[in-house]
């Protein structure tokens, strides 16, 4: 029986070999066997909770199967999410887990490369449970391997702020609000890691794309007050935040106050202005300005024992924190200020009085 087993096996490998010599006949050099270009697998997925909502934000490759092909997104079809509410091992997560979801990339929200996907669930479902997904796509009607699982653990999330208000001091914004209490569930909420703060502006510009809210801080807030001193653009500012109870889970966004802003306040006066006197000119130089507003400086001089005794604009637009001023006399004192400058043209109040001798 084995032999026979051995006689069909050895038929077959000789078929193939005749069959591959036979399409290769009449052609020069070895025998080339091409690989099949096929889409790779989803290696980039996050996910986050916000509010009763897991987010699924991921990346398709950039590049097909053989590293050089790019990714065309008008090639890409249907996208497939799968859930499991337990791990998986990888080969068999297409098999045992839930195909939860079927999307046409119509569906998707998409922001630059990332696209984003929300999936809402019940209170009870994000108490303290472990969630499982992977993503299988379609491109060009091939099917991609099943991507990278990506698991996160939920919690019921707290109750979102309702107390944002904006106050506007001058040109400077401060929020303020109340420490949430408790969870969606009414229950006391075990601890906060603090807050994130967004924002949108609307210029009102004619022909002006609709703007998204962005995240302002880079680091945790952690006090009930923020205080926004980019308000530079004149425009509508609208804000909201949310309550985070670890990096990865926040709660809905909170109410979303409006504060219309007009832009007639000047940015801060410079600070730390000084001069030193150098071979061929005198030196001027001052700390640069972390007014988000600022456009540029201007420096003002007069020169000690003229008739006139004012001071003059002796360089304007000056985008460094220095400056050199050649058009010097010997044994003659000067005396400058200098001033900043915002988009709109308003002007601070000037430095205080720096002299020097050249």
């Amino acid at each position: 029986m084995r032999m026979i087993e051995k006689k069909t096996t050895i038929r077959k490998v000789w078929t193939v070999l005749a069959l591959l010599a036979f399409i290769h006949c009449g052609k020069k050099g070895p025998l080339i066997l091409i690989p099949e270009i096929l889409p790779q697998p989803v290696e980039q997925l996050t996910l986050t909770q916000q509010g009763s909502e897991i987010k699924l934000e991921l990346q398709f490759p950039t590049t097909l199967s053989d590293s050089k092909t790019t990714f065309d997104q008008e090639k890409l079809g249907r996208v497939s999410i799968f859930y499991a509410g337990e791990s998986l091992p990888a080969n068999k997560m297409a098999k045992r887990s839930n195909l939860l979801l079927k999307l046409d990339k119509e569906k998707l929200t998409q922001k630059g490369g990332t696209y984003l996907v929300k999936i809402p669930y019940k209170p009870d479902e994000l108490d303290n449970k472990s969630h499982f997904f992977a993503i299988r796509y379609e491109y060009e009607k091939k099917k991609a391997p099943l991507g990278k699982i990506v698991s996160i653990k939920t919690q019921v999330p707290i109750k979102p702020v309702d107390t944002l208000a904006v106050t506007q001091m001058g040109k400077l914004l401060q929020l303020k609000w109340q420490k949430p209490a408790a969870t969606i569930l009414d229950k006391p909420v075990q601890g906060i890691a603090g807050y994130n703060i967004y924002r949108k502006i609307e210029t009102g510009a004619e022909g002006e794309t609709p703007q998204e809210f962005k995240k302002l801080n880079t680091k945790n807030i952690l006090t009930e007050y923020y205080e926004d001193t980019d308000t530079g653009t004149e425009g509508t500012y609208t804000y909201y935040i949310t309550a985070l109870q670890s990096p990865i889970i926040e709660s809905s966004p909170s109410n979303s106050p409006t504060v219309k802003l007009s832009d007639i306040y000047p940015p801060d006066i410079p600070q730390n202005l000084m001069a030193f006197r150098a071979t061929d000119h005198l030196f001027l130089t001052w700390k640069k300005s972390e007014d988000q507003d600022l456009a540029y400086y201007r420096v003002y001089r007069k020169i000690e024992g003229q008739e006139d005794g004012e001071f003059q604009l002796l360089a304007d637009k000056v985008a460094d924190n220095f400056y050199r001023d050649k058009n010097v006399r010997k044994d003659s004192i000067y005396s400058f200020y200098i001033t900043s400058v915002d988009y709109k043209g308003n002007e601070s109040d000037p430095t205080k009085t720096v002299k020097e001798k050249f």
